[in-house]
């Protein structure tokens, strides 16, 4: 099984000073043409000569903000490329679980339970060392089944998480037949009942207006700060009585949910890491479509 690489998030100066012979030659000109002018200074006491020494302190100045906006932005960009090996392990594991699932159901025969869940766990963990090399603080990621009739009854509950957190949780998620209402929910309510792609909240802690049953379970405290939720959700085309022959519409069937997290504020972007998490949990619809089936033929086997 992969194990989640822990990885330290680095600073702005270490990032400055893994990228130094990159940007070493823009300091370098800067370093050559102040040398070159204090070195024609005769009178240093001079106001025009000390006026130029300010616009000089303040050009270096500039320059290192901008050398390390530049640093910061192309570095995040580069491990998003990095990243791609983690997605590529992630769909290789989903894509044996789909074969597995669908031969099961083809052949009619019993399902592993515990390979199911193992080999949910295994995607989990590469999408989990995705976005922990892209932001650099270690994230969580976990999937959430839906459930329950329309309206105030739809619920929750946790299917399976990475094998870091599921290790931390793993007495919560022993108790936690626990159904988490989603009207009781901010996350899961504004993207069920209020139409939303996905939710993006980059500091919950300070976000007064944020509700999750999960603050009952852990003292009121969350262990995040930052988190983005998708719906496994698919377009069904379905009939429609009418006059016209053939006329159809769509809607969308939402099996659930791909939830990831992190403790450090302000971990994710909108335009990328959204887009990676919408990714994962189209690759989970499929699957958890066919295990639907598998499972109730399963559980009706037992029952009998």
């Amino acid at each position: 099984m992969n194990k989640i690489e822990h990885i330290k998030s680095s600073n702005l100066w270490e990032k400055i000073r893994d990228s130094w012979v990159e940007y070493s030659h823009a300091i370098y000109v800067f370093i050559v043409i102040a040398g070159l002018y204090l070195g024609n200074i005769e009178d240093t006491n001079d106001f025009k000569s000390k006026a130029a020494l300010v616009a000089i302190l303040c050009y270096f100045i500039v320059l290192l903000l901008f050398l390390g906006y530049f640093i910061h932005a192309y570095s995040r960009k580069a491990r998003y490329a990095e990243a791609i090996v983690c997605l590529r392990h992630a769909m290789s594991e989903i894509e044996e679980l789909a074969e597995y699932l669908k031969f099961c159901y083809l052949r009619k025969d019993r399902y592993e339970i515990s390979f199911f869940k193992e080999s949910l766990k295994c995607y989990l963990d590469s999408i989990a060392r995705a976005y922990t090399l892209v932001t650099g603080t270690h994230c969580r990621v976990s999937i959430k089944l839906l459930g329950g009739d329309s309206g105030q009854e739809l619920y929750v509950k946790t299917l399976c998480r990475d094998s870091v957190s599921s290790k931390q949780s793993e007495e919560k998620d022993a108790s936690e037949g626990k159904k988490h209402l989603i009207v009781k929910n901010t996350d899961y309510n504004l993207i069920l009942n209020n139409g939303r792609d996905f939710f993006l909240n980059n500091d919950i802690k300070k976000d007064s207006g944020y509700t999750n049953t999960s603050k009952e379970e852990s003292n009121g405290e969350l262990p995040y700060s930052a988190a983005i939720v998708v719906p496994i959700s698919c377009k069904r085309y379905t009939e429609v009585s009418t006059q016209e022959e053939g006329t159809s519409t769509t809607r969308d069937t939402v099996l659930g949910f791909v939830a990831i997290d992190s403790s450090a504020r302000n971990t994710f972007t909108e335009k990328y890491d959204v887009q990676m998490a919408a990714m994962a949990a189209d690759a989970l619809y499929p699957v958890l479509d066919i295990w639907n089936r598998v499972h109730a033929r399963h559980s009706k086997r037992k029952n009998k």
